[in-house]
């Protein structure tokens, strides 16, 4: 189950990879408009990107933690 929640907190460096690969091989993608909005000192879209990949990285974890509750019943509180 730790792989699991690892997997999902490490979401935000699949991120910082696709920008490199994005800007490497040209390909028009998330990460090469967020080097482009850097590059050109556009605020609105970085702030709007980086709100983006901060709520993915946030969903991506909360789906992990309910995951992981209905996977691992040693997460189960009995009350």
């Amino acid at each position: 189950m730790p792989n699991l929640t690892g997997f999902a907190m490490s979401l935000g460096f699949v991120v910082g990879g696709a920008i490199l690969i994005e800007y490497v091989f040209d390909y028009p993608g998330v990460g090469y408009m967020l080097l482009q909005a850097v590059e050109n000192e556009d605020h609105p879209l970085m702030q709007a990107l980086f709100l983006l990949i901060t709520v993915a990285v946030l969903l991506a974890i909360l789906l992990s933690d309910i995951a992981t509750a209905l996977l691992d019943p040693r997460t189960r509180t009995a009350r």
